[in-house]
């Protein structure tokens, strides 16, 4: 039976109305010959790659069984408990650095961050566009008494930001 015309659909078990999931729609990129998705591989860098492995359990396969490229990715830093004889798998600790504005924005996002205005701790960060002058990424508190400028390039990801990278500019 079809999900009715509004969106929503009748669950019999719960008696309660859902949301009808939107479809998905299906990449093409999987059905490139393998030798032209080595070839694209080979020019992403290593939070890129990160990201395709996390998409599909065939582009998880397929990338981490090629080492060689993700080792000559541009961002890509051995992890400290990684055999140099033997591949296990990338992950976030193979991300060295990040030097795309469009990447930083993905990776910085919902990142936590003190703010010592309103002294709440650690506070989520919001988006604040790009700066209209300079190569950087604007984020702001959540109190909205602080915002930082993000550099060009951010060098070693941690699990949250770095306060040494921002200029802590008030605007």
């Amino acid at each position: 039976m079809a999900p009715p015309a509004s969106g929503y659909s009748l669950s019999s078990s719960a008696h309660q109305i859902h949301p009808t999931p939107p479809e998905a729609k299906l990449s093409r990129f999987p059905l490139l010959p393998i030798e032209i998705r080595l070839n694209i591989y080979q020019h992403c860098t290593c939070f890129i790659l990160l990201q395709l492995a996390s998409t599909s359990s065939q582009l998880h396969k397929e990338i981490n069984s090629h080492p060689s490229i993700i080792r000559a990715s541009r961002g890509f830093q051995a992890a400290k408990d990684d055999d140099p004889q033997s591949w296990q798998a990338l992950t976030v600790n193979h991300v060295g650095f990040i030097s795309n504005l469009c990447d930083m924005r993905v990776w910085m996002k919902g990142k936590r961050v003190h703010c010592w205005p309103c002294n709440r701790g650690s506070t989520r960060t919001t988006f604040d566009g790009f700066h209209p002058y300079a190569m950087q990424l604007q984020y702001r508190c959540g109190c909205g008494s602080r915002k930082w400028m993000v550099k060009d390039e951010f060098t070693r990801p941690r699990p949250s930001i770095d306060s040494t990278k921002f200029t802590g500019q008030n605007w």
